[in-house]
Parts: structure tokens; C-alpha cells; sequence
């Protein structure tokens, strides 16, 4: 009888841990950024020599009551939803591509991640907010 319950119990646990981790989305799958949640649109329209690097929010229940922010090189182009993508064109070279929450709630304020990319040719990044609660930022091939 113990065992049943134990059982019950890890089975629970494991479905509710996954159910709040968040998973990749799709790049065609992720929906554009409404034009009102772009903040700077010099990074989000096409210009001869740029390189399309696309980054998009991940799907899931974390972090989703948190704004979050895509900045390259320290200026915030979008607020990016859950699911959602913004499509960046940039100049080659090294671009500093990072996310922030922020929110009313205090659980979202001051969460940032950021990585250095090397833009050259066309990338896509996804940022989320894993099972362990920490905020990341990386390159994908989804």
C-alpha cells in the first residue's frame, strides 16, 4: 500500500514539474511580435548587408505573468510574449543579444540573461524560464 502512494506521489510530481517547466516553440510556429510591442524598430526592419537572427520566447506556464524584454546591445527593441518572436536584421559581427522580465510582481524583477553572438549568418535564439526557475538565453535549432 505504501508503494501505491509513493508511487502516486512521483508520478504527481514529475506531471507537475513538467507541466510548469517551458518547452521550445517552433519558429514557424511562433507568432510575430505585434507591431505595438516593438519599442525600437531600426533592428526590426530588413536593410541590405543585415542578417536575420530571430528571437523568440518559449511556451509554458513560467515567467508568464512577466514582461519580457529582447535588447541588442543594450537598447530594448521588443516586449516578446509567450510563443512569440521578433525578427531582428543586424549588422555582421558581435551583437550582444539579452532578455529581462520584468513586472508589477516581484518575482519577475531583475531576472536577465544574455549571450554574445557572432552574426554572420541567419541564427535563431529562444529564452525561457526552465524547471529549476532560472532565466536563459541560447542558441537553438528549433
Amino acid at each position: 500500500m505504501n508503494m501505491k502512494i509513493a508511487y502516486f506521489a512521483a508520478t504527481a510530481a514529475a506531471l507537475l514539474l513538467s507541466a510548469c517547466s517551458n518547452q521550445p516553440v517552433a519558429t514557424g510556429e511562433a507568432k510575430e511580435v505585434p507591431s505595438k510591442q516593438i519599442i525600437d524598430r531600426t533592428l526590426t526592419q530588413s536593410a541590405t548587408g543585415t542578417v536575420l537572427t530571430v528571437v523568440k520566447r518559449d511556451s509554458g506556464t513560467k515567467g508568464a505573468f512577466c514582461t519580457a524584454t529582447v535588447a541588442v546591445d543594450g537598447k530594448d527593441v521588443a516586449e516578446v510574449g509567450m510563443s512569440e518572436k521578433v525578427s531582428l536584421h543586424l549588422a555582421p559581427g558581435e551583437h550582444i543579444i539579452g532578455a529581462r522580465l520584468s513586472n508589477a510582481f516581484p518575482f519577475c524583477a531583475g531576472e536577465t540573461a544574455e549571450v554574445t553572438a557572432n552574426v554572420s549568418k541567419e541564427a535563431v535564439y529562444r529564452f525561457g524560464v526552465n524547471a529549476g526557475a532560472n532565466f536563459y538565453i541560447n542558441k537553438t535549432a528549433w
